[in-house]
């Protein structure tokens, strides 16, 4: 099935979730110029469109987990932050018409991944990894709607 033309170099999808309105399917776009951006697109009516999401700074970013709650849409990743020199989480709350970032808690002192998201009722629960200047340690966050 085709996806929609996106401008960009190349682009990746890395999870898939169904809820009421449809197909969702998260990844990034990359791009020389404008580095990696994150990616949400809904299959809707026999189509896949590209949703219009924040994107919170940053040359690279990805999205690796989506799920569908009573709430919406909730993708999870990373992002790097320039300012920290790591990678930090990304958390995006969606419906079909309007997304925001959500902020979560960066443990540690290096990177931190989030790479699977599920809802369960109205808490969302996320997890992956991070860096505690030395060590990998399991990361698990939640969030309550």
């Amino acid at each position: 099935m085709p996806s929609p033309s996106l401008g960009a170099d190349s682009a990746f999808l890395d999870a898939v979730a169904i809820g009421r309105n449809g197909v969702w399917a998260v990844g990034k776009t990359i791009d020389a110029v404008a580095g990696d951006r994150p990616l949400v697109e809904q299959l809707r009516d026999g189509a896949w469109q590209t949703v219009r999401v924040p994107a919170p700074g940053g040359a690279f970013n990805d999205l690796l987990g989506v799920t569908v709650g009573d709430g919406g849409v909730w993708a999870v990743g990373t992002f790097f932050d320039s300012t920290t020199g790591s990678q930090q989480t990304m958390t995006l709350h969606g419906t079909d018409h309007h997304w925001s970032l959500v902020r979560g808690p960066n443990p540690g002192s290096g990177d931190h991944i989030l790479g699977g998201v599920t809802a369960v009722g109205e808490t969302l629960w996320a997890v992956g990894s991070y860096d505690d200047g030395g060590s990998r340690l399991p990361l698990i966050e939640h969030h309550n709607n």
